[in-house]
Formats: structure tokens, sequence, C-alpha cells
């Protein structure tokens, strides 16, 4: 009964979506190709959707290429904490670490917070 509980509770962790987005799970079952689509997608999707006096590099790291944003969010997702959160609110924490040239540790608290907001749409 108690290996099962554990299952449960590891399968449930580990759902591949979170408030119906690709998070990190689901990220890191994608294949390489699949990665890199999946960014220019965020970026084509976010540059016809933003309005014209609505800055871009707001949403998207535009000094990153797509191998490079890829690269970015294997980092992010190295913490396993951080898998929880969705790939489209990884982009943005990247573009503002990009945008202003910060570390990681510069975004700690923002990325916290998204966990914590990743958190509730799970349960």
């Amino acid at each position: 009964m108690a290996l099962g509980l554990v299952l449960v509770g590891t399968l449930f962790a580990q759902r591949p979506y979170t408030a119906n987005s690709l998070n990190g799970y689901g990220w890191e079952k994608l294949n390489d190709s699949s990665k890199l689509f999946y960014v220019r997608g965020i970026a084509e999707g976010v540059s016809t959707a933003r309005a014209s006096d609505f800055p871009l590099d707001l949403y998207f790291p535009i000094s990153l290429s797509s191998r490079e944003l890829v690269a970015s969010l294997a980092i992010f997702y190295s913490a396993k904490e951080n898998r929880i959160i969705p790939v489209e609110w990884a982009v943005e924490v990247i573009a503002e670490k990009t945008k202003h040239g910060f570390a990681w540790d510069d975004v700690k608290s923002q990325i916290d917070s998204l966990r914590t907001t990743a958190q509730t749409w799970r349960d």
C-alpha cells in the first residue's frame, strides 16, 4: 500500500503540464528538434500577439538564438523544483535575466514566486 502511494505521488508530481502549458517535466521528454520548434513557436506567438507599443524583450530573450534559449532552459530546469513551472513562464525569467545581464541568483525571488504560483495551478 505504501509503495502504491509513493508511486502515485511521484506520478502526480511529474505531470507534464501546469496551467494547461507544458512544464519542465514535459520539456525534458521532448527531443532536441522539438525543443527548438517549441521555443521558435513561443517567439512567433509573442511577436504576433504583442501590441505594437509593447516591447517583445519583456517576454522573449531576443538577444538569444533558439539554441541558446534551449540551453538556458536546460539550466533552468536542472533545478528539479523548477520543473513545475510552465516553459512560457521560464522563458520570461530568462528574458529578464538576459535583458538586464542578471545572474541566476538575481532572479531567484521571481523563480520562487513562479514555483508558488505553479503549485497552486497544480493542486
